[in-house]
């Protein structure tokens, strides 16, 4: 074990990005679909699908969770993962349709780059399919080695 998201079970992980750039699109695919909660803070906070989370709401599972650079234009790369998902016949079934429930998170490297064409829903659904569980975080982006460490610390214990 190496304290990373994929050594839990069922947790696999794809990036796509650029290492110059430290920005790019990670995804974090479960094998079924999984309990989640998100706690928002900071004074930009940029989510995606994070009201669904209440434990009000209908959606008890999620299928994926995207993590972004590129700040607000970022957002869009949970609809990468959300389509990728969907070709795989992945999802909520609501009255036959099924839609993949992908909620997500935006940093904002803006200070390295402006270049969003790595937080695309095009780059997302690269990120999808390049997905692992053996994750190889030492040759990630250090945005993305930072979130990985930051989620493998919240995770319980295996």
């Amino acid at each position: 074990m190496n304290n990373l998201l994929t050594d839990i079970t069922g947790v696999r992980v794809g990036h796509a990005g650029d290492a110059a750039l430290a920005s790019g699109v990670t995804a974090v695919i479960f094998d079924q679909p999984a309990v989640a909660a998100m706690d928002v803070r900071g004074g930009g906070p940029g989510t995606r699908e994070g009201a669904l989370l209440d434990v009000a709401n209908t959606v008890e599972k999620i299928d994926a969770i995207a993590l972004s650079g590129g700040s607000a234009f970022g957002l869009e790369a949970g609809g990468g993962v959300q389509a990728w998902l969907a070709e795989q016949g992945r999802g909520l079934n609501v009255r036959g349709a099924v839609i993949p429930i992908v909620p997500g998170a935006i940093s904002c490297p803006w200070a390295i780059s402006s270049d969003s064409s790595l937080t695309t829903a095009t780059a997302a659904s690269t990120a999808a399919r390049s997905r692992t569980s053996k994750a190889d975080v030492a040759e990630r982006p250090p945005a993305v080695r930072i979130r990985a460490a930051v989620a493998s610390a919240a995770a319980p214990s295996l």
